[in-house]
Formats: structure tokens, C-alpha cells, sequence
């Protein structure tokens, strides 16, 4: 049985950190879905909201700060396991992760999922 990862990935007037992190998550992994909760940005973002296909569920409103949407994220979240990536944020190799077999071997009583990773801040977005 497949379990289903959901990526809720929070922005605020960050278009181009937005679309670096949607070139970094593919949307053929039918294991995967994404969520992106913008706080009424107006650098561009909702028009790329406006968009992305069906398989992103979005929301673009005024929120109190990060952690209200989050919360408003994971609210949206149909997953067993729930990954943020905010905008800006990157997965290294994404399309070498099987997502499917990697959910489905987690023992049932592990309750966090955490990884090393790699922070940038030379040339933070390349062109």
C-alpha cells in the first residue's frame, strides 16, 4: 500500500524562491502532492499560482506569520507524512528519491523524519 507524501511549501514576495523550489519537486510522483499557501503576496506570486496545473492545491490570503500558514497548510494535507519546503528551499536530487518504497518501509512508530542538509548563501538564486 502506498503512503502519501504531502510538501506544503510557504511564501511570502518570494516569486523566485517560489519557482526554484517548484523546479526542485516533480510533479510526476503520483506519491507526492503539493500544497503552497502565499500570505496575499504581490511580487507575481499568485499570478503563478494561477498557473500551475490541477495537481497543486494552493491558497493565497493575508495570514498571521509562518506558523498560521502552516498550520493553514497542513489543514489542506491529505498525506501520511508531511515535508516543508518553503520557497527558496531546494531537494538536492528529488528525482532520484522513490518516494513510494521510502514511506512505505518507515516503521509505524517513528513520528519525525529529518535529514542533513546544505545551506547557500552565495549567489542565493542562479541564472
Amino acid at each position: 500500500m502506498s503512503k502519501l507524501l504531502s510538501i506544503i511549501s510557504i511564501t511570502y514576495n518570494d516569486l523566485k524562491g517560489l519557482e526554484y523550489t517548484l523546479a526542485s519537486i516533480t510533479e510526476e510522483n503520483e506519491d507526492v502532492e503539493h500544497i503552497i499557501v502565499d500570505g496575499n503576496s504581490t511580487d507575481g506570486t499568485k499570478d503563478l499560482l494561477k498557473g500551475l496545473s490541477d495537481t497543486y492545491k494552493w491558497v493565497s490570503e493575508s495570514d498571521k506569520g509562518l506558523y498560521d500558514a502552516m498550520n493553514k497548510g497542513v489543514s489542506l494535507a491529505k498525506g501520511d507524512w508531511i515535508c516543508f519546503m518553503n520557497a527558496g528551499d531546494l531537494f538536492a536530487d528529488f528525482e532520484n528519491i522513490d518516494i513510494a518504497n521510502l514511506l512505505i518501509n518507515i516503521d509505524s512508530d517513528v513520528g519525525v523524519l529529518y535529514g542533513d542538509c546544505d545551506v547557500l548563501f552565495e549567489n542565493k538564486y542562479a541564472t
